[in-house]
């Protein structure tokens, strides 16, 4: 998406281009049938740039020399079409229309938009006082209302022509900044390291669960937690690098096991919080014993790494049971297995417990 806008934008770089070298022919046209050299001079030479610019736009490498001329060769166009002519004539109106096009198509920064916008006002500004009492010196007033009115056609057609893609870059800067904004969310969800859902995440889904049961939408929810043995020791001995590794080894074997019955999280160090619904209670303490099983096949390094498991089977539940409550249950359950030798599981159904 971004390489689209970036050949749309430049396309309509290239129309700008384009526009410009035709203004320039026709106004060094009449400025020699006019006989004022001056301009004559400054619109062919601009002519002559223009078109060789627009033959190197391809090449990236002169992209910034391409925004500096055109900045500067409008710019002083512009002024000496007004120092000359004097104010009213509608050469006025092309700052007005450039301003628009540095600001949508030409600068990537936003510093840089507001300077040379500011220049540009600053400079507008500078001419109608300079030059507002400025008497007549080319044509009569037919002459002036004339060159008025081409100016402004000129400006208004090339906006409107440039408009239709103007909307096609505007709707891609939005649909990136949307892209932008759901992979920020998505990294703020995950635990950088395991790529399983981070300390709320988790704790948002347990909650909806917990609802969903109080209300009777839930047949049973069930909430584990996971806690690799001696994991204190394997980083001590091995290093935090090494303990990394086991981290994601372990996750990526816990999603395996449970992320098609539910959600999993990293709920800190080296523990682990699966949230279970609609499970039936016996399946679901084989399915929890066989990813026990995994992680200890797992062998990483001949390194023997086991996980000690707690959970917490709920079919019915008090009203003002709350979240920290079910998990300071679970908690105990995980440590009742550490005491009890490490690598198992210990399993719980709440109701039994009433």
């Amino acid at each position: 998406m971004q390489k689209i806008e970036t050949i749309t934008s430049n396309k309509i770089y290239r129309e700008f281009i384009i526009i410009y070298v035709l203004i320039s022919f026709v106004f060094s046209i009449i400025y020699l049938y006019y006989g004022i050299t001056f301009l004559a001079f400054n619109k062919i030479v601009t002519f002559m740039i223009s078109n060789f610019i627009y033959i190197a736009l391809h090449n990236p490498k002169y992209s910034k020399l391409i925004n500096i001329w055109m900045q500067f060769g409008v710019a002083y166009n512009i002024s000496c079409d007004i120092i000359v002519f004097g104010w009213g004539y509608g050469f006025e109106l092309y700052f007005i229309g450039f301003v628009v096009v540095y600001y949508f198509y030409i600068f990537r920064n936003q510093k840089l938009e507001i300077i040379f916008i500011t220049i540009q006002c600053l400079l507008y500004l500078f001419l109608y006082f300079m030059t507002r009492d400025k008497q007549m010196i080319y044509g009569d007033a037919d002459f002036k209302e004339a060159i008025y009115i081409l100016n402004f056609i000129i400006i208004s057609c090339s906006l409107l022509y440039l408009h239709k893609n103007l909307n096609i870059v505007q709707a891609i800067k939005i649909i990136n900044l949307e892209k932008n904004k759901n992979n920020y969310q998505k990294i703020a969800k995950h635990d950088f390291l395991t790529g399983l859902y981070n300390r709320i995440p988790i704790q948002e889904i347990i909650n909806q669960n917990l609802t969903l049961l109080k209300n009777h939408k839930l047949k049973s929810m069930c909430i584990i937690l996971c806690d690799l043995d001696n994991f204190k020791t394997i980083n001590d001995t091995f290093g935090h690098i090494f303990g990394d590794n086991i981290l994601k080894s372990v996750s990526s074997s816990l999603k395996n096991s449970f992320s098609k019955y539910g959600e999993l999280g990293r709920w800190g160090g080296e523990e682990f919080l699966i949230s279970i619904k609609d499970i039936d209670e016996t399946y679901l303490k084989e399915i929890i014993d066989l990813a026990r099983i995994k992680i200890e096949n797992l062998k990483p390094n001949e390194l023997n790494v086991t996980a000690t498991f707690g959970a917490l089977y709920i079919t019915d539940i008090k009203p003002d049971m709350n979240l920290e409550m079910l998990i300071y249950n679970v908690d105990q359950l995980m440590y009742q297995g550490k005491t009890e030798g490490k690598n198992r599981l210990v399993f719980k159904h709440y109701e039994s417990e009433q």
